[in-house]
C-alpha cells in the first residue's frame, strides 16, 4: 500500500510553551485540488470514514447546498486531517463535506451503506439551460479545498488540538475525539469500548449516539480501575495513563469485569433491564402498588446512576447475588429513587462536584447497597480445602459422575471437588452440596446441569464401564448423607438406581 503523501498537505505544529499551554502553528492552509483529493482516496491513502467518526448524518438538501456553491466557486472553510500510525491520513473536520463530494464525484468509492444517502445528481441551469452532470463533475473536480494535517504526537496533545480545532462547532464531542485517538493509538481497546457500548445500547434500548455509549463503556473501566471519588473527566483525558493502564494485556481483564456487570444487572433487573440507569419521571404521579412497570421513568440515562452501579456492583459475586431475593432488592431500588434528597444531588447542575458524589455514595450505599445487597466483602469460601477433599475421600472413594473409583493415595491436587449445585447460583460450599469427580469428568461437565450432562455420550460410556461400582457408591453415599445431609440425596439416589439397568 503506497504511503500518503505527508507533504502534499499543511502541516499543524505543535509546541509546548513553558506554561504548559499549547503553542500551536499554522502556515497558511495548503491548497488543493478535489480530483488529487479524490485520486488519493481511491489510492486508499486517505481514511474518509474513521472509526472515531459520527456517521454521515447530511440531508440531501445540505448536501446540495454545497455541490451548488462549489460549482459556483465558493471557498469552503479549512479540512483538517491527521497522520494515523500507519501513514495514512484520516479526516478529522470535514468529514461530512468531503464524504458528500466525493460520493457525488465517485458514488462508488465510498462505503455502501452510505451510497443511499448521497445525492446522485445535481439540476442546475445558467440562462435558462440545464448544465450536463459531466460538466458539473469536471468543474467541481478542479475546484480546490484548503487542507492542513495534525502530525503525530501524544494522544494528549491530539485532544487539546480537536478541542481547540472544534470550539465553538458540533461537529466533534469529547467522545468522538477521544475515539479518534484510541482508533489509531488504542484499537483494541477502541474495540472493547465499542461491543460494551454496543451492549448498553441494547439493554437501554436507547441509540446512545454521538458515541454516548461509548463514553459510557469508558466511564466504567475508568471507575473500576481508579475507583470513583471524584469527577472522573479528568481521567477520561488522561490519554497517557489510559494507555498504559489499557493496553492488550489487560483487555481479558477489562472484558470479564464488563461481562460480570451486565450478568449482574441482568440477574437483579431482569426484563427492567431499560430502566435501571433512570431516574424517575420528575412531577409524575406514582403508584399505589409498588410494582416496577407501573412507575414512569425518565426516559433518559442520568450518569450519576450509572457510575454508582459501576462502581459498587462488579465489587459482588454472582454467588452473593444469587443467594439474594431479587423481588426486594428492585423493591428497594425504586425507594431509592423515590429518595428526594438522593435525586436532589444526581440530578440537575452540580452532580460532578465532589460533595454532591461524596453524598450520593453515602445514600446509596446506606439506602440500598448495604440494606438490599449486604457487604461485599462478606465473600463466602468458595475453594474447598485439602482437608475437606480427603474427608470426603475417606467415605464416599468414588466419582460421583460416572462412579469410577478414585485411589486414595492419589495426590489432591488431582481430585476436582464439584458443587453439585452451582456455586454462582447462590449453592455454598459445603458438605451438603459437595462431592468428589475425576478431573475429565468435572472439565467435561463444567457448568452444565448434572441431568444434562448424564445424557451425553461419554458420560453413559464411563457409566457402563463402572457399573459394578455403583452398589458399594449407595451405601458410601447412605453413610455420608447420614452425618451431612446432602440436598440432591434422593436425586443422586434414583440416578444412581437407574444407572444399575443400562445395558
Amino acid at each position: 500500500m503506497k504511503k500518503a503523501k505527508i507533504n502534499d498537505f499543511d502541516v499543524i505544529q505543535i509546541e509546548k510553551s513553558n506554561d504548559g499551554l499549547l503553542d500551536i502553528h499554522i502556515k497558511e492552509p495548503a491548497n488543493r485540488l478535489i480530483k488529487d483529493i479524490l485520486s488519493s482516496y481511491e489510492r486508499e491513502e486517505i481514511v474518509l470514514q474513521p472509526e472515531f467518526q459520527r456517521q454521515f448524518v447530511w440531508n440531501k438538501k445540505k448536501q446540495k447546498e454545497l455541490i451548488k456553491s462549489l460549482y459556483a466557486g465558493f471557498p469552503l472553510p479549512m479540512f483538517y486531517f491527521a497522520e494515523s500510525e500507519h501513514g495514512k491520513i484520516e479526516v478529522v473536520d470535514g468529514q461530512q463535506r468531503l464524504t458528500t463530494i466525493l460520493g457525488f464525484l465517485k458514488p462508488k468509492s465510498v462505503q455502501k451503506n452510505i451510497r443511499a444517502k448521497l445525492i446522485s445528481n445535481f439540476r442546475h441551469t445558467h440562462n435558462g439551460s440545464l448544465i450536463s452532470q459531466v460538466e458539473i463533475r469536471n468543474k467541481i473536480k478542479n475546484r480546490n479545498i484548503y487542507c492542513v494535517i495534525l502530525q503525530d504526537s501524544t494522544m494528549q496533545l491530539k485532544y487539546k488540538i480537536f478541542q481547540i480545532l472544534n470550539q465553538g462547532a458540533t461537529i466533534l464531542k469529547a467522545q468522538e475525539i477521544r475515539n479518534c485517538l484510541f482508533a489509531s493509538e488504542m484499537p483494541s481497546f477502541n474495540k472493547l469500548l465499542n461491543r460494551v457500548a454496543n451492549k448498553l445500547r441494547k439493554i437501554s434500548g436507547m441509540t446512545l449516539d454521538r458515541m454516548l455509549g461509548e463514553e459510557l463503556a469508558l466511564r466504567f473501566f475508568v471507575i473500576n480501575t481508579y475507583g470513583f471519588e471524584k469527577d472522573i473527566t479528568n481521567l477520561l483525558n488522561n490519554f497517557n495513563a489510559l494507555k498504559s493502564d489499557f493496553d492488550k494485556s489487560t483487555l481479558q481483564s477489562l472484558k470479564n469485569k464488563s461481562n460480570h456487570f451486565f450478568n449482574l444487572l441482568t440477574k437483579i433487573f431482569g426484563e427492567n433491564l431499560d430502566n435501571c440507569f433512570q431516574v424517575l419521571q420528575k412531577g409524575a404521579e406514582l403508584p399505589k402498588i409498588n410494582r416496577w412497570s407501573l412507575y414512569s421513568f425518565s426516559n433518559k440515562i442520568n450518569q450519576s446512576l450509572f457510575h454508582l452501579l459501576s462502581y459498587y456492583l462488579p465489587k459482588y459475586s454472582n454467588h452473593q447475588i444469587s443467594k439474594k431475593d431479587l423481588d426486594k432488592i428492585k423493591t428497594g431500588y425504586l425507594e431509592l429513587l423515590k429518595n428526594k434528597r438522593f435525586v436532589s444531588v444526581i440530578t440537575g447542575a452540580g452532580t460532578n462536584s465532589s460533595q454532591n458524589i461524596r453524598q450520593s455514595k453515602q445514600i446509596f450505599e446506606k439506602k440500598f447497597v448495604k440494606a438490599y445487597l449486604g457487604d461485599w466483602t462478606d465473600k463466602p469460601q468458595r475453594n474447598i480445602t485439602v482437608g475437606e477433599k480427603k474427608t470426603i475421600l475417606k467415605n464416599i472413594p468414588y466419582c460421583y459422575l460416572c462412579y469410577g473409583k478414585i485411589k486414595k493415595n492419589i495426590k489432591t491436587k488431582n481430585i476436582h471437588a464439584e458443587h453439585i449445585s452451582a456455586y454462582s447460583s447462590g449453592s455454598e460450599s459445603k458438605f451438603k452440596n459437595i462431592l468428589l469427580a475425576h478431573s475429565k469428568c468435572n472439565i467435561e461437565k463444567l457448568g452444565q446441569p448434572l441431568a444434562d450432562y448424564r445424557r451425553k455420550p461419554n458420560c453413559i460410556k464411563r457409566i457402563r464401564k463402572n457399573k459394578s461400582n455403583i452398589a458399594e457408591y449407595l451405601i458410601a453415599l447412605k453413610n455420608w448423607n447420614e452425618a451431612y445431609p446432602l440436598d440432591f440425596y434422593f436425586k443422586l439416589r434414583k440416578y444412581a438406581k437407574s444407572d444399575l439397568k443400562l445395558q
